[in-house]
């Protein structure tokens, strides 16, 4: 089974199990999976798929209220749609849903928390590049503005301020 249809079957397991009537339908020509959801008063359709759907196939068949999967018109993953599906028919999520909200939530928040530390150690390192390299020029004075003159070819630059970084580092030490 794949990842899209299992995906569409916990959304109507988890429809059906508040009260929502739905029904899962699969396209004969991708892996996309096509959920109708309805209570008495309200409809909605469903559709997973890892692709957008195609103008021709939603002008024969209509469009989705909500799509997830990993595509641009995504509303994101299968969680995400089952939030909106409840929105729109006006059901409230029970404790399972509700916990599912705050595991993927603080997930969510664990990766940005990682990912805004990743960012302030390469923000660091690169600050403190630049304040080595700061140090070193001030340290080669006149000799960095000789090695990077624009008379010399690129090639002869390079190996300049390869060796004042040289000379430098043995300073250093």
């Amino acid at each position: 089974m794949a990842v899209i249809s299992e995906q569409a079957q916990r959304i109507a397991n988890h429809l059906r199990r508040l009260g929502a009537a739905a029904k899962i339908s699969h396209s004969t020509i991708s892996e996309s999976a096509y959920i109708d959801a309805s209570t008495e008063t309200r409809r909605v359709r469903i559709r997973g798929s890892n692709h957008v759907a195609r103008p021709t196939y939603e002008a024969l068949n209509g469009s989705a209220d909500i799509e997830f999967g990993g595509h641009d018109m995504s509303h994101g993953d299968w969680l995400a749609a089952l939030l909106a599906a409840l929105e729109k028919l006006h059901l409230e999520p029970d404790a399972t849903i509700r916990g599912l909200k705050t595991r993927s939530q603080n997930k969510n928040r664990k990766a940005a928390a990682e990912e805004a530390a990743k960012i302030e150690a390469s923000d660091k390192n690169y600050n403190d590049h630049l304040a080595k390299e700061a140090a070193m020029i001030k340290w080669a004075g006149e000799r960095w503005v000789i090695a990077n003159d624009k008379s010399r070819s690129a090639k002869a630059r390079k190996r300049a301020r390869q060796a004042l970084r040289a000379q430098y580092l043995a300073a250093l030490k």
